[in-house]
């Protein structure tokens, strides 16, 4: 379990809080102690990637702070998740705070910390600000997508922005067309931008064993195709396109569609669907602790985002073997390979999405060549240990410690050996 603090303890008496000499777990010289704030700790993928880099750091090498703005209830349970060399502090604000920076840089100071890691844009010119009058602690920056698909930013906003990304120590996107996004949009040229993409542990995410008892157990039909879409439902993740291309797709009336993710849409979504359902079988499921059982109950997953960076859900549904439909966006094209692991389809086209759900239901032959290559992809490509020990390297690097980055990582136990 972490320790969790009350931010209202930081600003007040930051200097005893979370006494770094207190922790039994660290055992090494050269400690290096990472602060991670982020706004919220929901079920998103930058929340999951953030709790998954820490837990698999090394626990005599890395020491951790995740500060988290609009703490909650989601939060305090989502932090139990969080391994024994992380302290956690709370901040109940939501909205803007001008204090923020202050009480940013009170506890960099009261926790001696060596590196700030920034995610994405938002908090990047506070947290900078922050690290400088907190004995110019020095920042890594990495950039995991955009909440829009709109990459317009205000003049004034984008020069800070961009500014502040010149005075990080390290930077990273999750792909390269993150890297050529970001660039584009601040102005950067996109070696300015190292590549680290996303990776997923390939001996937690496995294909099904007994797809039918899943099935089972979630109340699933087990005659039925089941279509699945994991994400939370923002604009930007295109399921009123999904539910459009399901409703046209004549297979749908012996299918099944699960829609895994929080309701960000006030309820539009969810009505659009039941507007629209005549005869079709459309589910969201909300919120789940554990999404696994979900991939490995369906036959095929599907992404339709207006724009995403590299998205973990996908290398999720990857590694469990099913085989996907992606837009042909952001950072899908680096993971599916139009044809081999998957289909690539346009954003914003219900009707190739259709026509490529419609295939999929079809095909079986396809289906499995698809499913076979789409995990040998992920092992091959995005292992969750080579993220992890490049992300290391940065904070080594940030920190300017001499110890080797390149053992930092937890060994994993097992590694899939991939025959030709």
């Amino acid at each position: 379990m972490p320790e969790i603090c009350k931010m209202d303890r930081i600003a007040t008496a930051a200097p005893g809080v979370g006494p770094i000499e207190n922790r039994p777990t660290i055992a090494a010289p050269q400690v290096t102690t990472v602060c991670h704030p982020v706004y919220g700790l929901d079920r998103g993928g930058l929340e999951q990637q953030l709790i998954n880099v820490v837990n698999r750091l090394s626990f005599d090498a890395f020491n951790h702070i995740v500060v988290v703005r609009g703490w909650n209830d989601i939060a305090a349970k989502r932090a139990e998740e969080l391994g024994p060399n992380v302290t956690v502090i709370g901040d109940p604000t939501i909205g803007p705070d001008r204090e923020w920076p202050r009480k940013l840089a009170t506890i960099l100071e009261a926790h001696a910390v060596d590196v700030l890691h920034i995610r994405g844009v938002t908090m990047l010119v506070d947290g900078v600000i922050a690290a400088e009058w907190a004995n110019d602690i020095p920042v890594v920056a990495s950039f995991h997508g955009l909440e829009s698909a709109d990459t317009t930013f205000g003049g004034i906003r984008r020069k800070l922005i961009r500014e502040a990304l010149l005075r990080c120590k390290c930077r990273w996107t999750v792909g390269p067309d993150a890297a050529r996004t970001a660039a584009q949009i601040f102005n950067l040229p996109t070696d300015a931008f190292d590549i680290i993409v996303n990776g997923v542990d390939t001996t937690s995410y496995l294909p099904a064993r007994n797809r039918d008892e899943i099935r089972r157990e979630l109340e699933l039909p087990l005659d039925r195709f089941v279509l699945l879409c994991v994400g939370n439902i923002k604009p930007v993740k295109g399921h009123d396109v999904l539910i459009d291309a399901f409703m046209t797709t004549p297979f749908t009336e012996e299918a099944t569609l699960i829609i895994v993710g929080e309701d960000y849409s006030g309820g539009e979504i969810p009505a659009q669907a039941r507007s629209a359902t005549a005869g079709r079988d459309i589910r969201f499921v909300g919120v789940q602790d554990d999404v696994r059982p979900w991939y490995q109950a369906a036959d095929a997953f599907v992404l339709p985002s207006r724009w995403e960076g590299l998205s973990n859900a996908l290398l999720e549904a990857l590694a469990c073997g099913l085989p996907a439909i992606a837009t042909n966006v952001g950072g899908n094209p680096d993971v599916i390979r139009d044809g081999v692991n998957g289909r690539l389809v346009p954003a914003n086209d219900p009707r190739a999405l259709s026509i490529a759900m419609h295939e999929l239901a079809c095909d079986e032959p396809l289906r499995y060549r698809f499913a076979d290559e789409a995990r040998r992809s992920v092992i091959e490509r995005f292992d969750a240990s080579d993220m992890v020990a490049s992300i290391a390297r940065q904070y080594r690097s940030a920190a300017s410690h001499d110890i080797a980055a390149t053992a930092t990582a937890l060994p994993r136990t097992h590694k899939e050996t991939i025959s030709a």
